[in-house]
Order: C-alpha cells, then sequence, then structure tokens
C-alpha cells in the first residue's frame, strides 16, 4: 500500500511539472512541433504524408497524431496532450522495471519523472516522448524473459525516429550475443587517447592548418565540423579496438544460437514493415527517398556520441552549466553510483555497453535529442545499480529544486518572452509561413508539400528561388524568429538569407513587431518589385535597396520594440512611446518626425546632406549631426526625407 501512495504521489509530480508547460512556445523548438502538427492535421484530413507532404521521418508518430486529432480537438495543447499522455505510460513501465529488477520500481520511475529535458518533451509534440515510451517498454519486455516480444516492440519503435536504430541495435545485439566488459576498458581508453595525440601531434606541427584540425578531432573534446573527421575518428576507433584485445576488456560470446538470432531479427523486421510497408507500397521511391535517404547529409560516420560528449566538455570549458540541463539527472545517478556504490545489473550492463558502442557509430549529430535513447537506458541501469536505494533522498530533493526551476532562465527551452507576437496577425489571402507553428495556429491553407522547409532546403537541397516560385499563388509570406536564428547556422544562413532578399525586393512589408533581443514576426505581401524596401532587425527599422541593408532607422538610441503597420504606401510606426508616420515613394521615404537616429552598417563620409556608403548614396533632408556611430537627424517642419541611388 505504501508503494501504491508513493507512486500515486510521483505521478502528480509528473503532471504538476508538466501541465503549465503546455500553453507556451518556446520559439526555436517551435520549428519541429508546427511542422509535426501540421502534418498530423493534414493527415487526420486525409492529405497522404510523403507523397503529398515532403517529411523526413518514419510514420508511427504521424499516425498516432492524426488518430489522436481524430478524437480531439486540433489545437497545439491538444496535440501536446497526447505526449503527456505517452509519457505517463512511461512512468508506469517505468515502475515495473524497478519492481522487476529489486523492487526499485519508486527509484526507476523518478526517472521519467524528474528528468529536465523529460519533463521538456513531455511538454511537447515531438517524436521523443513517443521514443521514451519504446525505451522502457522495449527494456520492460528485455528483463521479463519476453526477446521476441521486445525485438518485435524495437522494430515497431524504429518506425518513430532513426535516432531509436542504434538503440534497437543495441538491444537486439543484448539478447543475441554474450559480452563482459571489465575494469581494463578504461586502461584501454586511456592508452588509446595517449597514442592517438602522440599520432595527430607531428602531423599538425608538419600541415598546421585548420583542415588538418578538422580531420583529426579529439573524440569527446573537439567539435566536429567536416566530413574528413570521420578518418580521425576511424583511426581512434581502430587504437581503441587495439588497446581493448590487448588488455582483454570486452570478452564475447559467439552467437549462441544462429535460429534464435534471426528469429529475433525476424520479430523486429516484421514489426518495422507492419508500420511503414503501407507507406512504401502507397507512395513507392519518394517514401524511401525521403526518409531513408535524404537524412543522409546530417551527420557523419563516428559522429554521434563524441559529438555529444565533446558539447559536453565545451560547456563545461565555457562555465555554460545551464546547457547541461538534458545530462543532469545521469550526473546525479552517476554521483550516486559512485559514493552510494553499486553492481550494475548484467541484463541491462549489456544492452549499455552495446548501445555507447552503436550511438559511437552511429552518422548523426550528437544533440541530447539524438541520443536521447541511451540516455534514458543510462539512467535505468545506475538507478537499478544502486546498492541502497534508501540513500537518494537528496537526489530526490535536488532533482525536483532543478526540476522547478525548468521554465525559468535563458536556456534554449525557455520561453519566448514576448509570446504575444505570435498571437497579433491578421492573415488574409493565400499565405506561406515559413515558421511552421504559425501556420498551425492560424489554419492557414498553405501548400501541404511544403510545410517542412527546413528539409526542402537544407536536406532536399532545393533552391531558395526555386522554393519562392513553387509556392505558386501564394501572395502572402510570414517569418518570424526561427527564420532570422537560422541566418547564423553553416549551409543553412546563406539559404535563408536568399530568402529574405527576395522578401526585400519582390514583396512590401504589410506588418511587424520586433524586439531589441531578436524575437520577430514579419508579414510580406507580394507586389511588383521595387528598389526601396522596409524591414525590421532588433526593434529598429531597415532599409533595402535592391535587396541590400543601406541604413537602420530609429526614434531612440536603445529601442526595445518596434510595431509597423502598413495601409497602402504609409506605415504607422511605434517605437517604445514614440509614434511616427511613414510614406515610402519610389526611392524615397518621408518620415513624419522631428526627429530620428540613422546607423549605416559601415563606412561611411558625409558630404553636406548627403552620406555615402559603398556604391550608395543617401540624401537626407534634415540636419544632419554625425555621432560615433551613428547619424542624429532632424526634421524640417517635422519632416525627414531620406533618398536613395547609387553612385554613377
Amino acid at each position: 500500500m505504501r508503494k501504491e501512495i508513493t507512486l500515486i504521489l510521483v505521478v502528480a509530480v509528473y503532471f504538476l511539472l508538466r501541465v503549465p508547460l503546455l500553453f507556451h512556445f518556446y520559439g526555436s523548438f517551435d520549428y519541429d512541433e508546427g511542422t509535426y502538427l501540421m502534418i498530423g492535421k493534414e493527415f487526420a484530413e486525409g492529405t497522404m504524408p510523403y507523397r503529398d507532404i515532403f517529411t523526413v521521418h518514419p510514420p508511427l508518430y504521424y499516425i498516432l497524431l492524426a488518430l489522436w486529432f481524430k478524437v480531439f480537438p486540433i489545437t497545439y495543447v491538444w496535440g501536446r496532450v497526447l505526449s503527456l499522455f505517452l509519457g505517463f505510460v512511461s512512468v508506469i513501465l517505468a515502475y515495473k522495471i524497478g519492481e522487476a529488477l529489486g523492487g526499485r520500481g519508486i527509484l526507476v520511475t523518478l526517472i521519467p519523472a524528474l528528468d529536465l529535458q523529460t519533463i521538456f518533451l513531455n511538454s511537447l509534440a515531438l517524436h521523443e516522448t513517443l521514443l521514451e515510451l519504446f525505451v522502457f517498454l522495449s527494456v520492460y519486455l528485455y528483463v521479463k524473459g519476453k526477446p521476441k516480444l521486445s525485438a518485435f516492440v524495437l522494430g515497431i519503435g524504429t518506425s518513430v525516429k532513426h535516432t531509436f536504430l542504434p538503440f534497437a541495435a543495441a538491444m537486439l545485439m543484448s539478447m543475441i550475443v554474450n559480452v563482459r566488459v571489465k575494469r581494463s576498458i578504461f586502461k584501454a581508453l586511456v592508452e588509446a587517447y595517449l597514442a592517438y595525440i602522440l599520432i595527430i601531434t607531428p602531423v599538425a606541427i608538419l600541415y598546421p592548418y585548420r583542415l588538418t584540425k578538422g580531420i583529426f578531432p579529439v573524440p569527446g573534446f573537439s567539435s566536429i565540423e567536416i566530413i574528413g573527421a570521420k578518418y580521425g575518428l576511424l583511426t581512434f576507433l581502430l587504437l581503441l579496438t587495439y588497446f581493448a584485445l590487448k588488455e582483454k576488456a570486452v570478452e564475447f560470446d559467439a552467437f549462441r544460437d544462429l535460429y534464435k538470432a534471426f528469429s529475433l531479427l525476424s520479430y523486429a523486421i516484421i514489426g518495422k514493415a507492419i508500420v511503414e510497408l503501407p507507406f512504401f507500397i502507397l507512395c513507392g521511391n519518394e517514401y524511401v527517398r525521403d526518409v531513408y535517404l535524404a537524412n543522409k547529409g546530417r551527420g557523419i560516420l563516428f559522429m554521434g556520441l563524441p559529438s555529444a560528449l565533446a558539447d559536453v566538455i565545451s560547456n563545461i570549458r565555457g562555465s555554460n552549466f545551464e546547457m547541461l540541463y538534458p545530462y543532469t539527472l545521469l550526473f546525479f545517478l552517476l554521483l550516486l553510483y559512485v559514493a552510494v556504490g553499486g553492481k550494475m545489473v548484467s541484463d541491462l550492463a549489456k544492452p549499455l555497453f552495446f548501445g555507447t558502442l552503436f550511438y559511437v557509430l552511429a552518422p548523426m549529430p550528437g544533440a541530447p535529442r539524438f541520443v536521447y535513447p541511451l540516455i534514458l537506458l543510462a539512467m535505468i541501469a545506475l538507478s537499478t545499480s544502486l546498492r541502497d536505494p534508501k540513500k537518494v533522498t537528496p537526489f530526490l530533493v535536488m532533482s525536483l529544486i532543478f526540476s522547478a526551476t525548468l521554465p525559468q532562465g535563458k536556456l534554449p527551452i525557455a520561453f519566448l518572452n514576448h509570446e504575444e507576437i505570435l498571437w497579433e496577425l491578421e492573415v488574409e489571402g493565400n499565405a506561406y509561413s515559413f515558421n511552421p507553428m504559425i501556420t498551425f495556429i492560424y489554419g492557414i491553407r498553405e501548400p501541404p508539400y511544403y510545410i517542412d522547409n527546413f528539409g526542402l532546403l537544407y536536406l532536399r537541397k532545393l533552391d531558395p528561388r526555386d522554393f519562392m516560385k513553387m509556392l505558386g499563388n501564394v501572395s502572402t509570406i510570414i517569418v518570424d524568429t526561427w527564420l532570422y536564428s537560422m541566418l547564423k547556422k553553416p549551409g543553412l544562413g546563406e539559404k535563408y538569407r536568399e530568402i529574405l532578399d527576395i522578401l526585400h525586393t519582390n514583396y512590401t512589408l504589410t506588418y511587424a513587431h520586433s524586439y531589441s533581443d531578436g524575437e520577430v514576426v514579419e508579414v510580406y505581401k507580394k507586389g511588383s518589385i521595387k528598389s526601396l524596401n522596409i524591414g525590421t532587425e532588433r526593434g529598429r527599422l531597415v532599409l533595402f535597396y535592391n535587396g541590400d541593408k543601406i541604413v537602420e532607422l530609429s526614434f531612440h538610441k536603445n529601442p526595445i520594440s518596434l510595431k509597423v503597420v502598413a495601409s497602402g504606401n504609409d506605415y504607422a510606426v511605434v517605437q517604445d512611446n514614440t509614434s511616427v508616420g511613414i510614406s515610402l515613394m519610389d526611392s524615397s521615404l518621408v518620415i513624419h518626425a522631428r526627429e530620428a537616429i540613422l546607423k549605416v552598417p559601415g563606412n561611411f563620409t558625409i558630404l553636406n546632406s548627403t552620406v555615402f556608403f559603398g556604391k550608395y548614396k543617401i540624401f537626407v533632408g534634415g540636419e544632419i549631426d554625425a555621432k560615433n556611430g551613428y547619424i542624429e537627424v532632424k526634421g524640417r517642419e517635422g519632416k525627414i526625407i531620406i533618398k536613395i541611388s547609387t553612385i554613377p
């Protein structure tokens, strides 16, 4: 009875920590969530993914989400409630795993209840909560001695997301192969690192170039930036293999039963085929191309776990401890494992070994979400290994404190500071939003195939200008914080910069709300090509001439917010507490204000009333006073005129 009451309390904590998060937006994560919600919505309404919607993930999550939307309202909150429910099922499965491994159900239950990353993922419409369920379900069946059913579940789990594949392979290998890892593995690891460093040091001395460093990263310490890094990583793995064999650190038994191996693989394949074969039949080669070939450019061999470890060490070295939230509970359990002591259950030590191996080999980035199944497995193995579970009270208290701080601070998962900008739009006509979350919450009927512009531009490598042409009769384009954040990404920044160039030449800004912290939403209307156009940047107006950024315009030295509403060629502008009218005519801008501040993005010279900047000259109708880095302009008769042209 006592355990049941404690379990109920843990479940209550589970919901208390997540329900408040269901109603907020997260900026950078809104894109993925909006994409999945849109695909689920379109699927529920009869649009076929892969054939009519470009998507790069397997279908199981979309199937569940579409069925969910058949029963519950199609809103972002109800889409997130599906994740909340799936996470709750994981809590129950965690309890059953703990009970099956020595009556430690409550301790294992605390993993899905209190882990910071899991709290976050359970409150969003993302694939990872379904992956979490398949991790706990497959481990439960495995420890209960039901290998065939576990293999079948693992096969189904691979139809959620490709990041589950290394975990599934690890679990299957654990059922087929006997392995024993000795403590001498740590000696082999040290020897491999020392040998690797001794090899690459003379190479770096002979060829002290950035390319050399890129090809020979130190696994777990150096960031992995180029495709050629796979050769350096392979060198390290070969050294580690050699020293592990030399130290006899790992002992394998040959395949114990080939029939059993074939049987388990068959069950896994059947599980996967049940989910994916219908889509292959309906969509043909497009399904294989988009789901299994499009993702190949996202990472390189041997990148997965080394990249994740490098990020952890980089954050520790840079004192960015807040960025370690996905690993906080894992660190707690490692500390307890060392302090309290214990012996890892052999049934879990095997999949943890193979999981580590396969996530090292996996050709994918080391983002915490991508190695999430391995993190969960490691926490299950550690929590069931503690000698005295009663000594975990400090862990419980500290975890609750950490969990309560989740919505606070400047984390990547912190809430948008200005959520109101998402709810102020008035979208008319045929529209397309580069952030699918805006598409979803406004019910915009955009061409469904182009929901995932990131996938099409980055993975399908579609040309940005071709992408804009393919939108057809779409007359309104919406961009927001997400698109601007992509400008800093290697390989993606150029593509989205070209999208903005098109908007700044072929479209006209009709609405914008911009903040100095970078949060923004802008609406552009298709029109005739014009030389002079308006945009926004961090709470300021920006003038573009032939797509080039020419001038930043503001009415305060350090503005916080800017709102722009167009009516034809006239604009009502509110910057902080100052209201200004602006008229746009050909290559001239008339500002109905007594004073303004101009900032030119580069070196400039002033001659009389003209500012010379690069190949452009900017005539300013008003009194000019050049300051350090900006220009103050006082209007004449309450008017400031700016005229831009090219220097002959």
